[in-house]
């Protein structure tokens, strides 16, 4: 049995004398559609780099062919041929397997003398993506918007072929065109595949031609010359038909949204039967919801009209009521089942159907939107505000600086704002925030002039609107002050000179306030603009009173909408307390009675001829754990502030860990967290002891570890965690990812010894195999780029960087140039050999100025010589980070220790990589070989080559440890370090000395481990 999907019901008939004429023969008499191009453009690669449309071209033309280079031109048409589709509809019962296409011709006309010169070809292809004429470009050719969506091919996906000619216009204007016969079973195809039912889109190409030709454009007012579509055709009468009714109460399945629990849903799908010789049937086997409902009953059948088992002559009814329950929360799905049986021309399962089933059902309490709490980005948040660390929210450790006038920051005014995130139609919502301004006293530090309430200045607003469109991004000009629901600020100077310090809502014509009374704000740095954060332990001038908006919601979109304000201080030595506003109907832009939120915003972008008539001043404030409720949020209401960071084990440790924090958000409830679960045994808790009670406000760190003894090192190992609490609170759940490192094996294939560059990623490097420094390969700086490998995002302490390297040539200013990056991009260490054989390390300062690279000392690296360069850090994270500088290698033998100087920040815990680079082509060449990478992350066990003295059958060994009691053991590599082979152990002291075979001619390399 065979079903069809029925995504949109078929075309009603609109050919009733084509229908009469088929009944008798079986067959439609041939049909003709002939229609001109309803829209066309053209795009190309050489304007604004393809990112220019061309639809307003002034000569009425589209262009194909070659400007610059081949095929850089191609027309888009577009052409309406819905009578062939509704003919496919209603008399073949909607199977193109019942059109017959017997001829097609697409007639194009010359506009400008282009002269074609009749030696290239054309061809013609179909487009199977919508367009928008207006806006289609070489890099987003359907116009979208955006090049990462719909076409994401770059000059257009081609198609299938239609046509191919060879046009032989000449350079006279306006007078040639040709009619160009089209593939008929591909233009069929084509027109069944089309994006849109009842359009066919075409794109043009010619990969041949050495100038461009110029075909008039539906631009042009001589329509005579439009490009035009002639398409002979018939269409096998189906009898009888089955199909939803005009006349259906719905559409489809797809039930609205509900924003709280309670009632059921109902949809209503009729469906017709017609049969024009009156013989036809169709009988109904069975209806069903697959999959079966669900144990909260999704989904069920409601009065069936007739009966399952009933047959269907022409003229008859079926009527299928589907019930969606409303008593669960949640996003629900199925598929409506229709099994049929028919009698007549129609194929006897031809009929099956299926139809989509989707209901959605928002709990009262469920907050919308993401990334409430802000705590490492603001990522979800479009405006452009800034994350700054750390928040003023309690347990936070992010929040969001809406930059204003003389923020210390490029890039005000700004917004923060959702919208997309948020589904719209809540008619009861609760919006809460923690935030504090700056405060009146800093305004002039900011602004150069006192608050004055006759310009309205302020510094706090947030906005509520009714259109995601209207969502600032940061502007709010008048297009979205006119979709604007609610529209809150604080003016310090009230709203007019010497006014009284208030929050106020705009009615559309005036500032309105609240009475909720005057806040004192938080002060930055104590005068000017500060830094743009709000830290007292580290910026002992900077003053915190945090507050906590609160806005409730109810009856929006009803006559009775209402809302109220509640603002309370959270800490700090402000004297405010708490004031609320009651009954509040002010709306800005669009009424509360007809319309329900779509989103909301913190803003200083008010450039609003109504709400912002004056040019007031607008000062940064700083926003932290902003959420919006459908009705109003839960109490007691346990939030996951941030989800705990991915982590490792490095061996021989075994076991990962990592927090995450959780608040209670709830106004006057407290609520007991009674356990942590995990969807594996390996995963456990580690602190607090649970049940942890919470009072309101209240947070707690929860620590979280895995067992990784049988893990498989390089791995991942994932669980899903959830929280249970008393109340139940059903907070988020999340993942967590932990992986068993073995620290002497980050990177692969350092030897190189698989004769390519395998683990290794970027480009202007090559294997070396002709003079490598070890081995049978190495890799050399042959061409230009950066070469690497990443690690993911590893926690480290401590650890060493090896590798062998030899200058092939020194160029100019460098020869050798490394880095190690943390995860995501940037740099931790930069390292680089001077054309002039030094060995420096660069700062972080003024790149290539004198105070930016600084030496080791370490000079006389010459051309051709192999060398040996090891990098031991220690204490990365801490402020004592440093590393240890080992060089060994024809004349030189130096260490260095205690070296400090890191191209980034010392105290970020992550590495994510390492990078050779070669990035100019006056820089020197050289080769690298043996890479390691080693990480040791007991940051209490601490070792360090001091010196290697002595010769050929007799070296020694000096190093230390912490403790200085470790004990060691002393490895040795022959081989270029591609292996190790252990010649002492239990080695305590700090000294060994190695002779006969463990003390070679030639190259040798010591290695000192922990035991």
């Amino acid at each position: 049995m065979s079903r069809n999907l029925l995504l949109s019901p078929p075309r009603p008939c609109v050919s009733g004398l084509i229908l009469a004429l088929a009944l008798g023969t079986g067959i439609a008499p041939a049909a003709s559609l002939d229609v001109t191009v309803s829209q066309d453009t053209y795009i190309r690669i050489d304007a604004g780099g393809g990112t220019s449309p061309q639809n307003s071209d002034a000569d009425n033309e589209v262009l194909v062919g070659q400007n610059f280079a081949v095929d850089q031109l191609r027309p888009l048409l577009g052409f309406d041929v819905s009578q062939l589709t509704d003919d496919v509809a209603n008399l073949g019962g909607g199977d193109f397997g019942s059109l017959t296409i017997n001829s097609a011709t697409l007639t194009l006309y010359e506009r400008r003398g282009r002269s074609f010169e009749g030696t290239g070809s054309l061809n013609v292809r179909s487009y199977d993506f919508d367009f928008i004429d207006l806006s289609s470009t070489w890099a987003d050719p359907d116009g979208d918007g955006s090049p990462a969506t719909g076409d994401t091919t770059a000059g257009g996906t081609l198609g299938a072929l239609l046509a191919n000619a060879v046009l032989g216009w000449d350079a006279t204007a306006d007078n040639d065109n040709s009619s160009l016969p089209l593939d008929v079973n591909a233009l069929s195809t084509a027109i069944e595949n089309a994006a849109t039912p009842g359009t066919l889109n075409l794109i043009l190409q010619s990969p041949t031609y050495s100038s461009f030709g110029s075909i008039t454009s539906d631009r042009s007012a001589n329509t005579a010359r439009h490009a035009s579509l002639s398409i002979d055709y018939s269409v096998n009468s189906v009898d009888p038909t089955f199909g939803l009714s005009v006349a259906s109460p719905d559409a489809d399945l797809a039930f609205p949204a509900v924003y709280q629990t309670g009632g059921n849903q109902t949809r209503t799908l009729l469906y017709e039967v017609t049969s024009g010789s009156g013989t036809g049937t169709v009988t109904v086997d069975s209806i069903s919801v697959l999959p079966a409902p669900d144990s909260s009953g999704a989904f069920t059948l409601g009065t069936i009209n007739p009966a399952v088992g009933s047959t269907l002559g022409d003229g008859d009814t079926l009527s299928i009521e589907v019930i969606a329950n409303g008593s669960t929360a949640g996003s629900f799905s199925g598929t409506l089942v229709i099994d049929t049986t028919t009698v007549g021309t129609a194929p006897a399962d031809g009929y099956d159907t299926e139809v989509p089933l989707s209901s959605t059902i928002y709990a009262v309490g469920q907050r919308f939107g993401t990334n409430p709490y802000m705590d490492v980005s603001l990522a979800g948040w479009d405006g452009g505000a800034t994350s700054v660390t750390p928040g003023i929210a309690p347990g936070s450790a992010g929040m969001a600086r809406i930059k204003g006038v003389m923020d210390p920051e490029a890039g005000a005014p700004d917004a923060l704002a959702q919208s997309t995130t948020i589904p719209d139609g809540s008619s009861d919502f609760q919006v809460t925030a923690f935030f504090t301004p700056t405060s009146v006293a800093s305004f002039a530090d900011y602004t150069g002039n006192a608050a004055d309430g006759s310009f309205q200045d302020r510094t706090f607003q947030w906005v509520l609107f009714a259109d995601d469109a209207a969502a600032p991004n940061p502007g709010f000009g008048d297009a979205e002050a006119g979709s604007t629901l609610i529209n809150l600020a604080y003016l310090p100077d009230g709203n007019a000179t010497s006014g009284t310090p208030d929050f106020h809502v705009f009615d559309g014509v005036s500032c309105i306030p609240l009475g909720i009374g005057a806040i004192d704000g938080s002060v930055d740095n104590g005068a000017s603009a500060g830094d743009g954060a709000l830290d007292p332990t580290s910026d002992p001038l900077d003053v915190i009173n945090v507050y906590r908006l609160t806005v409730t919601g109810s009856g929006f979109g009803t006559p009775g909408a209402s809302y109220e304000i509640n603002v309370e201080k959270v800490s700090g030595a402000d004297s405010f307390s708490s004031g609320t506003a009651t009954g509040l109907t002010a709306f800005h832009g669009v009424n509360g009675t007809t319309s329900t939120p779509a989103g909301h915003a913190f803003i200083t972008s008010d450039l609003s001829a109504s709400s912002n008539a004056n040019g007031g001043f607008a000062t940064s404030f700083w926003v932290d754990d902003a959420s919006f409720f459908n009705g109003t949020a839960p109490d007691p209401l346990l939030s996951v502030l941030a989800v705990p960071t991915d982590a490792q084990a490095f061996l021989p440790d075994t076991t990962a860990s990592a927090t995450f924090t959780v608040r209670n958000d709830g106004a006057t409830a407290s609520i007991d967290l009674d356990s942590v679960t995990f969807g594996d045994p390996t995963f456990s808790v580690v602190s607090p002891s649970l049940p942890a009670t919470l009072n309101p406000g209240a947070t707690a760190v929860v620590e979280i570890a895995c067992d990784l003894s049988s893990a498989t090192t390089g791995v991942p190992l994932s669980t899903s965690i959830g929280l249970t609490t008393t109340p139940a609170s059903s907070p988020d759940g999340f993942d967590w990812t932990c992986t068993l490192i073995d620290p002497s094996q980050l990177l692969a294939n350092g030897d190189f010894e698989t004769g390519d560059l395998s683990g290794w990623t970027g480009t202007g490097f090559s294997i070396e195999s002709t003079t490598p420094i070890t081995g049978v390969h190495s890799a050399t700086s042959t061409g230009l780029g950066d070469f690497g490998q990443t690690f993911g995002d590893l926690t480290i302490s401590n650890g060493s960087l090896s590798f062998d390297f030899r200058i092939d040539s020194a160029g100019t200013d460098r020869s050798l140039h490394f880095r190690l990056n943390p995860p995501g991009g940037g740099d931790l260490l930069t390292g680089r050999v001077t054309s002039a054989g030094e060995l420096q390390f660069f700062n972080g300062v003024g790149w290539e100025g004198p105070d930016g690279w600084q030496t080791t000392g370490i000079t006389g690296i010459a051309t051709g010589v192999n060398y040996n360069l090891t990098l031991d850090f220690h204490g990365v994270g801490t402020a004592a980070a440093s590393y240890d500088v080992h060089l060994v290698g024809g004349a030189i033998n130096t260490s260095l220790t205690g070296f400090d100087q890191f191209h980034g920040n010392a105290l970020l815990l992550e590495l994510g990589g390492l990078q050779f680079r070669r990035t100019d082509a006056g820089r020197g060449t050289y080769t690298v070989d043996n890479v390691v990478v080693d990480l040791n992350l007991n940051p209490d066990l601490e070792i360090s080559v001091e010196s290697v003295s002595g010769g050929p059958g007799s070296f020694t060994l000096n190093w230390t440890t912490v403790p200085a009691s470790q004990a060691c053991r002393v490895m040795l590599s022959t081989d270029g370090m591609q292996t190790f082979q252990e010649i002492a152990s239990g080695i305590t002291g700090g000294t060994y000395t190695a002779t006969g075979s463990d003390a070679p001619a030639g190259k040798a390399f010591y290695r000192i481990e922990t035991e």
